[in-house]
Order: C-alpha cells, then sequence, then structure tokens
C-alpha cells in the first residue's frame, strides 16, 4: 500500500528493454509506503526474493543504474523530502521486509 503518488517524470526507452522490446516510456513517481503485503513467488522462477529496503543511492549503485539513476534518486528524494516529510539524511542501513508483511511506514502524504 501506498499513499498519494508523486509524479517525477519519465525514461523514454527507445529500445523497450522493459516492454519485450517494444519502444516505451516508463514513468517514475514517489509515494510512501504504508504496508506491504505478504511475498508471493516469482512468476517465472516460483522463487520467492527477499525485500530490502535502502537508501536510494545505495538502490542506484546495487542495481547499477549509473548516473542517470542516480540523478532519479536525487529528484526522488527531493520530492520524499518536500512532500512526503521524509528526514532529507538518508539511512544507510539496509532493513529486510518482513515475508508476511506488515506496516512500513506512518509518516508522509
Amino acid at each position: 500500500m501506498i499513499g498519494r503518488p508523486h509524479y517525477l517524470g519519465y525514461l523514454y526507452d527507445r529500445v523497450g528493454s522493459a516492454n519485450g522490446g517494444h519502444e516505451c516510456a516508463r514513468v517514475r513517481m514517489a509515494a510512501a509506503l504504508r504496508a506491504v503485503g505478504p511475498t508471493v513467488p516469482d512468476p517465472a522462477s516460483g522463487r520467492h526474493y527477499r525485500r530490502l529496503l535502502v537508501a536510494p543511492g545505495l538502490a542506484v549503485e546495487l542495481l547499477g543504474w549509473g548516473p542517470a539513476g542516480l540523478r532519479q534518486a536525487r529528484t526522488a528524494v527531493a520530492v520524499a523530502v518536500e512532500h512526503l516529510g521524509v528526514p532529507a539524511a538518508a539511512n544507510e542501513a539496509i532493513e529486510e521486509l518482513p515475508v508476511l508483511g506488515g506496516p512500513v511506514f506512518p509518516f508522509g502524504g
């Protein structure tokens, strides 16, 4: 469950890497994460993946998103600070969400 989403922009994908080879635009939004449900198996592999909360800059590094990803993460942080009331300083801890889900954050719009 998320709070009210805030539009950040979009990423134009000429190659269609996220859309089966078809050109597309991937919308970027930020919202407060209120709660998560239980994990479900990945439809392609049947695996249950771990769900981790990490600072946006660390997520960019771990996922190999490069300079464009870092710009998007910084924009998301600025929106989260302004509209959702999150602290500007990132918590560098990595936190695993419970397998059964539950509430996450009480704050934000």
